[in-house]
């Protein structure tokens, strides 16, 4: 089993800066929107919503990435530990207390999270482009995430922890 858990392991740290990417490229731009709403920035409505829309492209290509994970990487590491749970006549996918298919499933789970996010902002843009919600609601919808995708990071944080324990 400790053959299958290296590349998992690096898919895992891979994820976890994928996501930390994410959050950061997202932070910054939620803490420039509030600036900008309070007053504290000369920017315009233009310049701040070009702004957003490169915020979202950068994010987007982190999505893009993560998907690619998700596509690619994880169904060869769940189809790699399946073997190597065959050739070793065990039970698949638990290694110390850390389960590695557990651990590619909650991954798949964070990175349909973290598009729907980007859906969703892209979404919230438009309106307020368009004027359909009002200054206010938009930064506080923009700058609010949604709690499944905290619990889900949470989640990762957790069993990167179990990971390094069991090691």
């Amino acid at each position: 089993m400790a053959s299958t858990v290296q590349p998992v392991v690096t898919l895992v740290h891979r994820c976890d800066q994928l996501a930390q990417r994410f959050d950061s490229i997202f932070l910054s731009a939620c803490m420039r929107l509030t600036e900008r709403a309070s007053g504290d920035a000369s920017a315009t409505l233009d310049d701040t919503l070009t702004d957003l829309r490169t915020t979202l492209d950068r994010c987007e290509d982190v999505v893009s990435a993560m998907l690619r994970c998700i596509y690619d990487d994880i169904p060869h590491l769940l189809d790699m530990l399946d073997r190597q749970a065959e050739t070793d006549q065990c039970v698949p996918g638990v290694f110390a207390s850390w389960n590695p298919k557990q651990a590619l499933d909650d991954i798949s789970e964070l990175f349909y999270s973290y598009q729907d996010v980007l859906l969703s902002k892209r979404d919230l843009l438009a309106e307020f482009s368009c004027e359909q919600i009002a200054r206010a609601d938009f930064v506080q919808q923009w700058t609010s995430i949604d709690s499944t995708l905290t619990s889900q990071r949470k989640q990762q944080v957790d069993d990167l922890a179990d990971l390094f324990a069991a090691f």
